[in-house]
């Protein structure tokens, strides 16, 4: 990393903010009472969160939509033959 030149812009060059960034995305929502967790589930929440927090959500799911979950409006369009 080219610190010198990072701190001359004023930029930070440490961890703290992207600890800090983990802790309120990651860690908030994993941590809820009573919530358990496996690592493939809870790799998922986050990697959602960060695709929602970084305004991607839309663009997201227009590059993946083989994993999107049908809607209730899917699946009734799909049972009626007017598949979408």
């Amino acid at each position: 990393m080219r610190y010198p030149e990072f701190a001359a812009a004023a930029l930070p060059v440490g961890s703290g903010m992207v600890e800090g960034a983990c802790k309120q995305v990651v860690q908030a929502r994993q941590k809820h009472a009573g919530m358990r967790w496996r690592s493939k589930g809870a790799q998922s929440v986050a990697t959602l969160c960060a695709v929602q927090r970084s305004g991607q959500w839309a663009a997201f799911w227009a590059r993946h939509p083989q994993m999107r979950r049908p809607t209730a409006r899917d699946l009734i369009s799909h049972a009626r033959g007017n598949a979408a």
